[in-house]
């Protein structure tokens, strides 16, 4: 059965006017239970809240509890995965939401800590992993050893879950819940990269400052942290101002004059898509370009 009542009847033409005034009270019948369905979650259930819950933690809008996560759990997330500990990581994961801006957030219970199985990640090679790997290939230098993700750790399986129940499930399901922690795992990537990175940099700096590393390797190494870092930053100014904000405000529009249940889930799939494409080609292009 579709979801939602939406499509209308087929003719009526073939049958008896009995049969059309029945049809026709299944219609009435359906499209005032698609609007009461459509009250109760966007009243009680608190949709768009709940959409916004999960913009803020796996599209990191408002994204300081992770900047919060990443310098408690770094050490952690470094070890292999079989030596991760997820009961830690979960409880860095909470203190990390209670002290930032997420603290407030009505729903900041139902997102949690996720290792995905080692070597099985998401499912599929991860194009973020893929295009710092290449980035570190062009690169060369051995400070970026040390600082792009391996594959095996903790960092490279790391994502979240969250707590999806009916109603909402609707509008969530399992397979819609996949595509939000595919997004997270590439955001996820860069931002743990992008700690490491700036660090290292700030740390070549104050060598220089202080002359104690100006050989030739270590300037090649340093511009290679800085170009690697312009390029984290890139990525994630991509996804954040040109890809995401833009088509959540298309989203919260679709999803305020949805029809019926059906057009809820296919603007909420159209956004997710759009999101995945849009960082997926960008990625594609650090993965496909020669280097020299």
């Amino acid at each position: 059965a579709e979801r939602g009542g939406g499509g209308g009847s087929p003719s009526l033409s073939h049958i008896g006017p009995s049969g059309r005034e029945l049809a026709s009270t299944v219609d009435r019948c359906l499209a005032s239970a698609s609007q009461a369905l459509l009250s109760f979650l966007h009243g009680p259930v608190d949709l768009l809240g709940r959409l916004r819950s999960l913009k803020r933690y796996f599209l990191l809008d408002q994204g300081d509890f992770l900047l919060h996560f990443i310098d408690a759990a770094e050490e952690e997330l470094d070890k292999p995965h079989g030596q991760c500990s997820q009961r830690r990581l979960q409880s860095l994961f909470e203190l990390a939401v209670k002290v930032s801006s997420s603290a407030a957030e009505p729903y900041n219970e139902d997102a949690y800590c996720v290792l995905a199985a080692e070597g099985g990640g998401l499912g599929g090679e991860d194009p973020a992993r893929a295009a710092l790997r290449s980035r570190r290939r062009q690169a060369g230098g051995s400070v970026l050893v040390g600082l792009l993700p391996e594959d095996g750790s903790g960092a490279s399986s790391f994502t979240l879950g969250y707590k999806v129940n009916w109603p909402f499930s609707l509008v969530v399901t399992r397979q819609t819940l996949a595509k939000y922690q595919r997004v997270f795992a590439q955001l996820f990537a860069f931002k743990f990269v992008e700690k490491k990175l700036a660090s290292s940099w700030q740390q070549q700096q104050q060598l220089r400052r202080q002359r104690l590393d100006a050989t030739e390797p270590s300037l090649r190494e340093a511009l290679a942290c800085k170009e690697t870092l312009h390029y984290v930053n890139q990525y994630l100014g991509h996804m954040t101002f040109e890809t995401i904000e833009p088509a959540w405000r298309v989203l919260e529009e679709e999803v305020r004059k949805a029809a019926s249940l059906d057009d809820l889930v296919s603007a909420h799939e159209k956004f997710l898509d759009r999101v995945l494409l849009s960082s997926e080609t960008f990625l594609a292009g650090e993965t496909t370009r020669p280097h020299s």
